[in-house]
């Protein structure tokens, strides 16, 4: 029995020794797919935010029940998934049937919810509905990043931040960020302690 639980404690050390050298993720944006409906969507998401915003993006698991409540317990229970020095935290629905959800946000949370589904869709010739429709998702996903962040809205048409007047169409939309909010993001990342990914890893010290 002695040597039993000698063996059972060692065990459990073991597992603790290796949880505690398990390197920690880098604090950045954390994403979420709470039912995203085109395959590999969510990957591409991650992939873009990563390059756009030169910060380190990873993918979090949806939390368990949370179903039964309303967007907004959603957001709270979706937001614990940040870890001491993340960014923030978009999770991708994909609700036909909720008309009246785009894009929620809860900057109080460090959290937006965007709904694949209802983001606005638009034509441009020789881009295939589908791969435009993406675009827009993308766009739709790093606007909510600028917003949760700080960046106000750019008059860029281009730019990711623009707000189009409600009387204009526009066959483009941009879905990256302009020099000068692109310049505006890197310092607020930077001073929120995150280590861009353009700067490369921080040096070590000598010795």
């Amino acid at each position: 029995m002695a040597l039993l639980v000698s063996v059972c404690m060692g065990t459990a050390g073991a597992r603790a020794a290796d949880a505690e050298t398990e390197p920690a993720a880098e604090p950045g944006i954390v994403l979420v797919g709470v039912d995203p409906g085109e395959d590999g969507l969510l990957d591409r998401i991650r992939e873009f935010v990563e390059k756009n915003y030169s910060c380190p993006t990873r993918l979090a698991p949806v939390p368990a029940a949370w179903q039964d409540k309303p967007r907004s317990g959603q957001a709270e229970i979706l937001a614990a998934q940040l870890k001491p020095g993340d960014v923030c935290l978009v999770a991708v629905y994909d609700r036909a049937e909720d008309t009246d959800f785009s894009t929620d946000l809860y900057p109080e949370l460090r959290t937006a919810l965007v709904n694949a589904a209802r983001v606005e869709r638009i034509e441009k010739e020789g881009v295939p509905a589908e791969e435009m429709h993406e675009r827009m998702v993308e766009r739709a996903c790093m606007r909510a990043i600028g917003t949760l962040i700080g960046l106000e809205p750019c008059p860029w048409p281009r730019c990711c931040m623009h707000v189009p007047p409600p009387d204009v169409s526009h066959e483009v939309r941009g879905r990256n960020l302009c020099p000068p909010c692109q310049d505006k993001a890197d310092r607020i990342l930077r001073e929120k302690g995150v280590t861009l990914l353009k700067d490369g890893a921080p040096a070590k010290p000598e010795g």
